[in-house]
């Protein structure tokens, strides 16, 4: 065999198995909404990823008591892929969160913005809770609020005055 030859079936091999290799497709991760609960009925919902589904809306599955449904107030800018929330709710039978939004956005679409959401009736589940959305477009988790710097120094201060009281009466 010649040099030309063996150069030729090289390239023609190497050829046959980039073709052959499996196209590596882009992952796209599910949403996932962050609930971060103020106080037992008000919290601020934050969303990452991607949709993975053409939709109008999301639905937590399970995240609130059952209660007697209604009149849940927004306040915030919540969109997917550029489009507007709507209005949401609690399913009262359930306990399953909607949040509608004004028309439909397409998968791929990244959520961007918060929304706070204030429940009539019903109380959200208890810190460090999972759960899933809807038509599989992915998962929620309830974290507790930071406690803002100020505080957090108060609260500093108080221990330290409390500790020196009971230090200065034990003596």
């Amino acid at each position: 065999m010649t040099i030309r030859t063996t150069r030729m079936l090289a390239a023609v091999s190497v050829a046959a198995l980039l073709g052959a290799a499996p196209a590596h497709a882009v992952t796209v991760d599910p949403v996932h909404v962050t609930v971060t609960r103020v106080s037992d009925a008000v919290a601020v919902l934050t969303a990452t990823g991607m949709t993975v589904v053409n939709s109008s809306y999301l639905k937590l599955d399970s995240v609130a008591s059952a209660g007697l449904g209604g009149n849940e107030t927004f306040a915030g800018d919540l969109k997917i892929g550029g489009v507007d929330y709507l209005h949401g709710f609690v399913t009262d039978s359930a306990g399953n969160f909607w949040i509608f939004f004004d028309t439909w956005f397409g998968s791929p679409s990244a959520p961007t913005g918060t929304l706070t959401v204030t429940l009539d009736a019903e109380v959200w589940d208890p810190i460090g809770t999972t759960g899933l959305l809807a038509d599989s477009q992915g998962t929620w988790a309830i974290v507790g609020a930071d406690v803002p710097l100020p505080a957090a120094g108060f609260l500093l201060l108080g221990g330290l005055g409390a500790l020196a009281a009971l230090r200065r009466k034990s003596a």
